[in-house]
């Protein structure tokens, strides 16, 4: 390799094992095999772990005042398995379930991950089988460009597509932004009353925490031509204030309250995680009481 290109690689190498270091020091991971998934859990986990940073100002100027908008601090409380099933050892879905139980008030999260869940599988099963059905190379032949300035992949569309539908179904997202959008998408049956014969009512109401959901849904998709490991990445924040009339127009134009919904500081992130794509479907995430991982097994589903 020229000596740029090694020295570019060797800054890489660093800065991965810096970040490995900052996510898996304490408390340790520990990975135990569960029945037929495996599963990372932290030890010595508080009962009632941080979600967000200390509490701390942050400095607002509006003219020639500063507002300091003060971010608490939130806990949740780290579900206890005091019984696992050898067959399926705790799964993703048994796991939210605990910490809904643990924490009422993250009832709706629970419903979201689910979406979220299932629209990784589903891209894992499209990455693949993405050789065999032709999901491979440029969307169009070439030139479809993202906001990022990247050319897309096929795949780029179709799992940002994908993930999109996953969370507007489950009815607890308000807003979605993607890398592959050039704006945010607002879901505004998330703020509907279901009516009779699958349709919804005009009348506007409050169901439910409602969540801003951000995301990557195909991180690396020019890998996927040469087997080479992909990923999901998403973050999930509250509204700030209610988006039920949020406005994005057709023309690109972007209400202010809705952007800035999905612009906010990574402290007040209430759930975040990543789904790799390669030999095995690993899901890691944290809802605030530490760093969890599962392992897709699709002999159960």
């Amino acid at each position: 390799l020229p000596p740029k290109m090694r020295v570019v690689l060797a800054c890489f190498a660093a800065a991965a094992a810096i970040e490995s270091v900052n996510a898996f020091s304490a408390p340790a991971l520990s990975t135990m095999r569960l029945g037929n998934v495996r599963s990372v859990s932290s030890i010595g986990a508080p009962a009632v772990a941080p979600r967000a940073r200390a509490a701390h100002t942050q400095p607002r100027m509006s003219g020639k005042e500063a507002v300091k908008e003060v971010v608490k601090e939130r806990t949740v409380r780290a579900p206890v398995f005091d019984e696992v099933c050898e067959q399926t050892g705790i799964t993703l879905s048994r796991y939210m379930m605990e910490v809904s139980r643990a924490n009422p008030e993250m009832r709706d999260l629970e419903s979201l991950m689910g979406g979220i869940q299932q629209a990784c599988k589903t891209i894992a099963n499209l990455v693949d089988r993405a050789t065999i059905t032709g999901m491979v190379g440029y969307e169009s032949g070439g030139g479809s460009i993202n906001i990022q300035g990247e050319e897309q992949k096929k795949l780029d569309v179709v799992t940002n597509d994908v993930i999109k539908r996953a969370l507007k179904f489950t009815g607890k997202v308000g807003v979605i932004a993607s890398e592959e959008e050039d704006k945010p998408v607002f879901n505004k049956d998330a703020y509907r009353v279901p009516g009779g014969e699958g349709k919804y009512q005009d009348v506007l109401a409050d169901i439910g925490t409602k969540y801003v959901t951000v995301f990557d849904p195909l991180d690396g998709s020019s890998n996927v031509d040469a087997n080479i490991p992909t990923g999901t990445i998403f973050g999930v924040y509250e509204e700030k204030e209610s988006m039920d009339n949020c406005e994005i127009g057709d023309t690109g134009a972007v209400d202010g309250g809705c952007l800035m919904n999905t612009l906010q500081p990574g402290d007040s992130l209430v759930c975040s995680g990543y789904c790799l794509y390669s030999s095995s479907c690993m899901f890691v995430f944290t809802v605030g009481s530490g760093l969890q991982g599962v392992t897709y097994d699709r002999a159960i589903g």
